[in-house]
Formats: structure tokens, sequence, C-alpha cells
């Protein structure tokens, strides 16, 4: 990983199977309003550590605009904060994907401070899982 602030293209998650293991599977974390769930892979091609998708349900926001800013948001979090994540991982490599779960839109700054939350909590997870 270079030391840029990036959220490249091989960085997202696009395997249809991967995510459809992702969100069966059972492992996640959770900082209200966001939950990050968890699925270690078997993926040495991978030029990343982690692939990423950004989920905001539609159930809650009905209008794409509200939909589109949330994960706006947590992209631009997650693209900051993801060196902090990668550290604890190791040589696993792994599929995570960050959902908003509120129903409601929630200011920058409280997402940030969720997202912080949830990093140190994924951080105990990779840790204690390694």
């Amino acid at each position: 990983m270079t030391g840029r602030n990036t959220f490249s293209k091989e960085e997202r998650l696009t395997n249809k199977k991967i995510i459809d293991g992702l969100f069966g599977s059972v492992s996640h974390v959770k900082q209200f309003p966001l939950r990050l769930n968890i699925l270690p892979v078997e993926e040495e091609h991978w030029t990343f550590q982690a692939k990423v998708v950004i989920v905001t349900s539609k159930r809650n926001f009905k209008k794409a605009v509200d939909r589109n800013y949330q994960k706006r948001v947590l992209r631009e979090l997650y693209r900051t904060r993801k060196a902090k994540l990668y550290e604890p991982m190791g040589k696993q490599r792994y599929a995570l994907a960050l959902i908003y779960v509120g129903n409601q839109k929630h200011s920058f700054v409280d997402i940030q401070k969720a997202m912080d939350g949830l990093i140190l909590k994924a951080i105990e997870y990779f840790e204690t899982d390694a």
C-alpha cells in the first residue's frame, strides 16, 4: 500500500460470490449508525489487504440523493482512516462491508465519531482474530 490516502477501483469489492458471503457472515462490529461486516478471504492476487463495499439501505433513505450523500461521507471517512485498519490485519486478506444502518441523516461530525469508534472495535477484532 502506498502512503497516499486513495480509494481506487482495485479496493472496491465487486465479486458477487464474496459479497453474498459477506452478508451471510456473522463476523461484524457495530458503532451506531455504522456496521462493519468482516469476511476473511483467501485471495493472494489482491493488491490491497482489504476490499470494501459501502452500503446504504433504500428502505431507510427513499431518495437516492440521501443514500448517495451517506455513501460519499462513508467513502471519505474510510479513505482517510484505512491505514489504521490495515496495520492489525497482518498478511490475512479481508472483504469488508461498511453499512450505514441508521434511518436518519446524521451530520458529518457524528458519522466521523462513529467511524473512529468502529475502527477501534475493528482493530480489536483483527488483533484477537490473528
